[in-house]
């Protein structure tokens, strides 16, 4: 999200545009993806849902009253994770997902299921354009200039500026990346992963508390990213013991592309300071009792 002039839609190429480690073959790059921004996409999803062979993308949701805060409240349980809590708020303001369409009598866990199949840039998608639909497309924050000395300024953004990163068919959603160090899985060498968007039930079923390293949040993003072994079309997914064995280097590089190629919103605010006029990017707050209020200050 940035308070500058509006990205119009644009096609990226296939070359990474991160900071991988040197030795990732040229072969193995990404499918291009589709740039918008919030205000272009508006409800649709970026990814979707497969749902025989078509991409089901549409999103709707409901006015939000008094009285869904008062549920929300009462669903809200103690050391709750935030991803777990994402479910049940989009469960509980969406009408529609993807090809799923809730009524009033829809119950909650049939709702969370539906939100945790779907990949993780639909949910901080649907999750930002809610807010947007809520609250409003300005969102106000406290930033800390990168500059010693000009110390903290506040921002106001507009969430409809946000980058998103959009596919139109399942084909641009898989890449292979090589590893430097090969791995012994499931009794054969693995020299390659076959690699797609991470899925949020990889946060729900990994962050059972509100609480979250960026080490562990890297590991998870990797492991719920890995969907295939070497050229074998067979699906699978890694277990614990089998992503640990993986090397610090192919961790950290696995990790940047998945960065790179994520599929939804750019969870990031940019802008310039006011006083010295250096550019500054900082990570979106997303929990709930700061992002849906009118000010996030």
């Amino acid at each position: 999200m940035s308070n500058k002039e509006v990205v119009r839609e644009k096609m990226v190429g296939a070359a990474p545009t991160g900071t991988a480690p040197e030795g990732v073959s040229d072969d193995k790059k990404a499918p291009r993806r589709i740039i918008t921004t919030l205000a272009e996409l508006g409800p649709q999803l970026p990814v979707g849902f497969n749902v025989g062979g078509v991409l089901v993308k549409d999103l709707r949701t409901r006015p939000w009253k008094t009285k869904d805060e008062r549920e929300l409240s009462k669903l809200k349980k103690p050391k709750m994770s935030m991803a777990t809590y994402i479910g049940i708020v989009l469960g509980q303001m969406c009408s529609k997902f993807g090809p799923h369409e809730w009524q009033p009598d829809t119950k909650m866990p049939e709702r969370q299921l539906g939100v945790a199949q779907a990949y993780m840039g639909d949910v901080f998608y649907a999750y930002m354009y809610l807010r947007t639909q809520v609250i409003g497309p300005e969102l106000k924050m406290t930033i800390t200039c990168p500059t010693d000395g000009c110390g903290n300024f506040t921002f106001k953004g507009d969430l409809g500026s946000t980058e998103v990163s959009r596919i139109d068919s399942l084909d641009q959603l898989d890449w292979f990346h090589d590893l430097r160090d090969p791995v012994e899985i499931r009794k054969q060498t693995v020299t390659k992963f076959r690699l797609r968007a991470p899925r949020w039930t990889t946060l729900v079923t990994n962050s059972k508390e509100d609480t979250m390293t960026m080490s562990m949040g890297k590991i998870m993003a990797v492991q719920g990213s890995v969907v295939g072994l070497n050229d074998d079309p067979a699906e699978l997914a890694l277990t614990d013991a089998e992503i640990d064995e993986l090397s610090k280097y192919d961790l950290e590089s696995i990790a940047s592309r998945v960065n790179d190629e994520f599929v939804g919103p750019k969870m990031v605010v940019e802008g310039e300071c006011p006083k010295c006029e250096r550019d500054f990017a900082a990570p979106i707050d997303w929990s709930y009792d700061r992002f849906f209020t009118t000010s996030s200050l």
